[in-house]
């Protein structure tokens, strides 16, 4: 786990490179509409600034403002899990749990509770969203000329996308 402040230094190229640990599940949406699912490069250092870690001496960790209450009900389905009797879903996209298994996950503090047959992924951390603005202000300690291709379409598609907002987390 990163922690403390960090500088681009810190990091070799090799290890920004390096397949991690776990991904980021990244939607764009636009007025409340879903526009894309994004599959973004892993790169350690622009995860830590997702994340709300600092890269220079002055910034401060950011609040992580969680997922947001009126997102697209497609994206809400890859951050819950139903409960089902069985656990079983006969829609491959949504994943179940038996109700004991989401008491376990919520006594734990891994889950919340969402509605009443729904529970956030216990695999989940560090939700967050943003608009287009704030996003690109989040990623200026990297040249647009160095930033990954995908960051660099995202800015591209949000700053062409009225009203929109980047909505991610990490699994």
């Amino acid at each position: 786990m990163i922690s403390g402040i960090l500088t681009i230094k810190d990091f070799s190229k090799e290890q920004r490179l390096k397949q991690m640990s776990y991904d980021i599940h990244a939607y764009v949406e636009s007025k409340k509409q879903l526009f894309a699912k994004l599959y973004l490069e892993q790169d350690y250092q622009i995860f830590a600034v997702l994340a709300g870690r600092p890269f220079t001496d002055g910034d401060s960790t950011k609040q992580l403002r969680g997922f947001p209450q009126d997102a697209d009900r497609r994206i809400e389905y890859d951050y819950t899990i139903w409960i089902s009797e069985s656990g079983l879903s006969s829609d491959r996209s949504i994943q179940c749990c038996t109700k004991e298994k989401a008491e376990q996950w919520i006594i734990k503090g891994l889950s919340k509770r969402v509605h009443e047959d729904i529970i956030t992924d216990p695999d989940v951390f560090n939700t967050h969203h943003m608009d287009y603005l704030e996003l690109k202000k989040t990623l200026n300690f990297i040249p647009l000329s160095l930033l990954p291709r995908g960051y660099s379409i995202l800015l591209d598609l949000m700053g062409k996308l009225p009203d929109s907002r980047f909505i991610f987390w990490f699994k």
